[in-house]
């Protein structure tokens, strides 16, 4: 993975929506009022427009991909808001959220190694790499501000 993906994210959060309605481990998950169309800039000045997963539907989507992956043996949840892990509340308070969504996604793609996960496995598709899946789960859920829920963050 190209090591300005975090980059973009953290520059301009609309584009981890829309590589999540891209993916298809985040679109297994996704029912069609989950999507929409969204204006996205081209790089040069030009706009176009893009599927994108909506901020309505990121709990719901993200929900319904960590019990996929619980059901599998791979409590992402608990790997992500326990202390006795990657304790991502305590984080959020001194870490800016640029490198906080950088250590969640190296974290994420380390345990799951450590782990021997097969990630394809577990959506049913052949090869897929993690990188990509856990770089699009960190952007979605540290720059939407949905992590506060899922880990209960005060």
């Amino acid at each position: 993975m190209p090591p300005d993906v975090m980059d973009d994210y953290e520059r301009n959060p609309d584009r981890a929506l829309v590589d999540a309605a891209a993916h298809p481990f985040f679109r297994l998950e996704m029912e069609a009022d989950d999507i929409e169309i969204i204006s996205v800039d081209l790089g040069n000045g030009t706009l176009g427009q893009a599927e994108a997963l909506k901020r309505s539907s990121i709990r719901k989507v993200v929900t319904k991909l960590l019990e996929r992956l619980r059901t599998a043996g791979a409590n992402v949840k608990e790997w992500i808001c326990s202390p006795d892990y990657f304790d991502l509340c305590a984080r959020l308070r001194d870490t800016p959220v640029g490198e906080v969504m950088r250590r969640l996604r190296d974290f994420l793609a380390n345990k799951w190694a450590e782990r021997g996960l097969v990630i394809g496995h577990v959506f049913g598709i052949p090869f897929e790499p993690v990188g990509i899946f856990f770089a699009i789960l960190s952007a979605l859920l540290v720059t939407n501000k949905e992590i506060f829920d899922l880990c209960e963050c005060a």
